[in-house]
């Protein structure tokens, strides 16, 4: 029998709510030395105060959207949708350019398949802790503007 990895098994749980047994062929991943630094949003608006345009704003996109730095080096006017509030990317990384709930990299159709199998807000937030109600009606501002966009016959 093949090890299954443990990032499968996490998975595994984390979507089915069930364990998966004990197996004792499981791939462990090894410990890091690695310990990252997170700042509080204090010690980061201090960080920022200390910033002059257009540092700043690459700094607070970084921060804030979780952009690598070469996805900022990157950007174009092109990539924001002002009315809906939406950054969209298209590179390296796990979204592969799906346009996601502000501040987070939950993709905005995850949200919406939510709400479209009839689940409420307040399921829908305690299913997603870091996306609030304001990011709820952004996704489904950003559908009905997608709605209205006309569709090139090919």
């Amino acid at each position: 029998m093949q090890p299954i990895p443990n990032d499968i098994l996490t998975q595994f749980e984390a979507v089915l709510k069930k364990g998966f047994g004990d197996h004792k062929d499981i791939l462990r991943a090894k410990k890091s030395k690695y310990i990252p630094v997170v700042l509080s949003r204090k010690e980061i608006a201090a960080v920022l105060k200390h910033l002059s345009h257009p540092y700043d704003l690459a700094v607070k996109l970084l921060y804030g959207c979780g952009l690598r730095l070469f996805e900022c080096v990157k950007l174009r006017v092109k990539n924001f949708n002002f009315d809906a509030g939406i950054l969209t990317l298209h590179g390296k990384g796990s979204n592969g350019g799906e346009p996601c709930v502000r501040g987070t990299r939950i993709p905005v159709h995850i949200v919406l398949s939510h709400l479209a199998a009839g689940k409420n807000y307040d399921t829908v937030l305690k299913h997603f802790p870091r996306i609030t109600h304001e990011d709820i009606f952004a996704c489904l501002e950003y559908a009905a503007f997608l709605a209205t966009e006309k569709v090139a016959p090919a």
